[in-house]
């Protein structure tokens, strides 16, 4: 049986550890206030965010998840404050994983919000990506994240309400359900994306067109972040590495905070949209160095000379194309 206490680095760990977890903790923190300043700049100079209700918000997405980062860096140091030793009362008395992490201020209770977070925008964006699709692909997509959507809630609040001595551990299991979830998203994107290229493919011919890549590459390194630092974090914890784990569960939360924060920034840069030259375009017959190479002649429409009585409508057409094409 599990037990949540075990999770806790107690008195048994290195002091030094809990101090390396904490300063790794730092230091991923700095990168978040970066991101911060960087996002609000972009942000701020977006002129091509037409919609009213966008940019508003995004700052107040960016400031909640920043927030919650600043809760994490506050509750370890707290916690390293203390020397790392933990009141043993609430260790043995607490029924419940809550009473063990506001008591120990040693396990990030910020964690299954940051996740929420970065899920609800993953989620967000999938179900942008998917308004143009038929409506069956819509409501197949609508269901699948409507699961994942409870799967991240379930997680959460399991993470709280498990009682310390559980066969099922409430952090591990949070972890590999936001893992799972992560990958199904970007799969779902990634799929959503690459099938729209197929498609624009047959339609213009072949073409290099680094917009689509770029997308593919903005959704999975949103999501690599997050799914890497959880794989490592459950397999130190099942390998019995001396508590290494530790240094991958103080990073998750404001990897989850990062990830978002980064598609912010290339989106609000303008990564999203690009422009094509015609160097880009390639057809079957036609291509842009046969153009330069041999350029056409104006197009010109030619008409017959005809009195006004003998004219026929076809011929007042084309000689009235003629005069707008002038």
């Amino acid at each position: 049986m599990f037990k949540f206490t075990e999770l806790i680095p107690g008195p048994d760990q290195s002091p030094t550890l809990q101090t390396m977890a904490t300063s790794l903790s730092m230091i991923a923190y700095s990168f978040v206030i970066v991101l911060l300043v960087d996002c609000t700049r972009r942000l701020l100079k977006a002129d091509y965010i037409q919609s009213k209700w966008m940019k508003p918000f995004l700052f107040l997405y960016l400031i909640i998840m920043v927030l919650l980062s600043t809760l994490t860096v506050v509750q370890e140091t707290v916690y390293i404050s203390k020397d790392g030793k933990p009141d043993s009362t609430s260790r043995l008395t607490g029924t419940s994983q809550p009473a063990v992490l506001f008591g120990i201020f040693d396990v990030p209770i910020s964690l299954p919000f940051t996740i929420w977070g970065a899920d609800i925008f993953m989620i967000w964006r999938c179900a942008m990506i998917y308004q143009t699709t038929p409506p069956s692909i819509q409501a197949g997509v609508a269901c699948v994240l409507f699961i994942l959507s409870l799967i991240s809630l379930g997680g959460g609040i399991f993470f709280f309400l498990q009682p310390v001595y559980s066969i099922v551990n409430g952090v591990v299991f949070i972890v590999i359900m936001t893992t799972a979830a992560n990958i199904v998203l970007s799969s779902l994107i990634t799929g959503r994306i690459l099938y729209y290229e197929r498609r624009v493919r047959k339609s213009l011919g072949v073409f290099n067109d680094p917009a689509y890549k770029r997308a593919v590459t903005i959704c999975v390194e949103s999501c690599a972040l997050i799914v890497v630092v959880s794989v490592l974090f459950v397999i130190l914890y099942y390998a019995d590495t001396h508590s290494a784990f530790l240094f991958p569960l103080v990073l998750l939360p404001h990897v989850c905070v990062i990830s978002p924060m980064l598609i912010i920034s290339r989106v609000a840069q303008g990564r999203g949209t690009t422009t094509m030259n015609l160097s880009q375009i390639q057809t079957p017959n036609i291509t842009s160095q046969d153009m330069e190479a041999r350029p056409l002649a104006p197009i010109q429409f030619n008409t017959s000379t005809a009195s006004p009585s003998t004219c026929t409508a076809t011929d007042r057409s084309t000689a009235s194309i003629q005069n707008s094409a002038v």
